[in-house]
């Protein structure tokens, strides 16, 4: 007689593979411990229009026609596996020294006491008043506060040239009683570089272009908005037509020969009448 399994019977290894096997079942096999790496098929993202064998898409044909092959690091596509890396955004740097005494950074630089302290930072101005307190008003530091929105709507430069004369007045007044001065905005890329720039052009008579260079070479990020510097090029045609009425001609003072001689501007202006070739020396008769 066939022998009978009741329900309560439990199975030896042996005889559960005879029965897998009579079933036309693979028999179990034990998992495996081995980390399982994600390969492309876990990234993909679902089929486009064009993709698959022969449409030109990344899993058979060739590649469309435009497509970036060579992507930079900071948006890389993987043509097999459409997978996008998209690296963050690099933080702007704290803060940058233009010159002596003057500085522009950003808001952390503002708010950071060992910043302030350490660079006897005394005069202040606040690009982005609305955003950013002014946090140690009532310590001895006097602030210029102006309520800017980062955009092109706002009037950085009034056509009177009332907001760059109470800068240049607020940031010559620190300078001449050998203090600092920090410039900021959020991120001292926009507001606060176009206040810095032209302080530049009104103080030294820099064209705006000569100005922004000789900026970013020492902080790379700046990036004023093109309203901002409409603003400072129209700032710049009105001091240019005030000085040829009055007919003004003003030696360089001893800072700006100094700045153009340690970080000169790629066309920083030439003092009037001098060579665009140094005057060679006459070597000694003998």
């Amino acid at each position: 007689m066939g022998r009978s399994n009741s329900p309560d019977e439990v199975l030896s290894p042996r005889s559960a593979a005879d029965l897998n096997r009579d079933a036309g079942r693979a028999p179990a096999m034990k998992p495996s411990t081995r980390p399982v790496s994600p390969g492309p098929s876990l990234l993909k993202r679902p089929p486009t229009p064009g993709d698959g064998a022969g449409g030109g898409g990344p899993l058979g044909g060739k590649p469309q026609a435009g497509r970036n092959m060579l992507a930079t690091p900071a948006q890389r596509l993987r043509q097999g596996s459409q997978m996008v890396v998209i690296q963050r955004e690099k933080p702007p740097t704290f803060a940058t020294r233009v010159k002596d005494g003057i500085f522009i950074g950003t808001v952390h630089a503002a708010l950071d006491p060992g910043f302030i302290f350490t660079n006897k930072i005394t005069h202040i101005v606040n690009c982005a008043g609305a955003n950013v307190m002014n946090r140690w008003e009532g310590m001895g530091i006097r602030y210029l506060t102006f309520n800017w929105a980062d955009a092109d709507v706002s009037i950085v430069l009034d056509s009177k040239d009332a907001n760059i004369n109470r800068i240049c007045e607020f940031m010559d007044g620190a300078l001449e009683a050998c203090e600092g001065v920090l410039i900021h905005s959020v991120r001292g890329g926009s507001r606060s570089a176009t206040v810095l720039v032209g302080y530049l052009v009104k103080k030294y008579g820099w064209p705006v272009d000569v100005a922004l260079d000789f900026i970013r070479r020492k902080r790379p990020e700046i990036n004023p908005k093109p309203a901002f510097v409409r603003q400072l090029k129209s700032m710049r045609k009105r001091a240019v037509r005030k000085r040829n009425q009055q007919r003004e001609t003003v030696a360089p003072a001893e800072d700006e020969v100094v700045l153009k001689n340690t970080c000169a501007p790629t066309h920083a202006p030439r003092p009037t009448g001098s060579s665009s070739h140094p005057a060679r020396r006459r070597c000694p008769d003998t």
